[in-house]
């Protein structure tokens, strides 16, 4: 009887390593899954291919950068297919350093930090940008960005002061500010040149698309 219950014992632990084992390579599977994802994002991105970036993101993605606390993929691609109609703007990011990727079941975190090279004549930045994307799984059994953040360790309102000075008094954009009509309005109000708020906003998302994209996400 004794050597009839260790044959269970051992039938049992084997079925569990298998079906750790199985687990493993599903994770595994999944995990390069969603860095190829991102991977031909990156390139679709430097094709300036908008429907191809935009077909990473999930119907009902929810995101989050300084200039827009709640964008919609509506948004983000209306924003995208503007900043590739700018034939001026030179634009490449490179594949994403993937930091860490956790998986359970249909979802997935994905920690990484992209970097974007941006030219326009003579003028040429290199930003990088620190995100979190959540993955989850569609119908269609591809992994797709439901929900992500992002963020630039620089301010906008630097690169924006930097690259265009003469236009505004020397008190024009020194207080930071996270909302791109504030920064207009800051400017209406300081500076001593008279120009129309229309005139400033349309300013201000000239230097937005001159600096890093994380910026130019929330551009409407």
């Amino acid at each position: 009887m004794s050597h009839h219950h260790g044959v269970g014992w051992i039938l049992i632990l084997a079925m569990g390593a298998a079906a750790t084992l199985s687990a493993n390579a599903d994770s595994s599977s999944d995990q390069t899954a969603i860095r190829e994802r991102l991977q031909r994002w990156a390139a679709a991105f430097n094709a300036r291919d908008a429907a191809g970036v935009c077909d990473i993101f999930a119907p009902d993605l929810v995101y989050s950068i300084p200039q827009m606390i709640y964008g919609t993929r509506e948004s983000i691609c209306a924003n995208l297919s503007q900043l590739f109609s700018n034939s001026g703007l030179r634009l490449h990011y490179d594949n994403p350093d993937i930091h860490e990727i956790v998986t359970s079941g249909e979802v997935a975190l994905v920690r990484l930090t992209w970097t974007l090279t941006t030219e326009k004549g003579a003028e040429r930045d290199i930003t990088t940008e620190e995100g979190m994307d959540f993955f989850r799984r569609q119908p269609d059994g591809r992994w797709s960005i439901a929900r992500f953040i992002s963020f630039t360790a620089r301010p906008c309102v630097k690169i924006f002061a930097a690259v265009d000075k003469s236009a505004r008094n020397g008190t024009c954009l020194k207080q930071r500010s996270n909302s791109l009509i504030e920064v207009a309005l800051e400017c209406l109000n300081r500076s001593k040149a008279e120009f129309s708020l229309r005139k400033a906003l349309m300013r201000v998302r000239r230097l937005t698309n001159i600096s890093n994209f994380s910026c130019a996400f929330g551009i409407q």
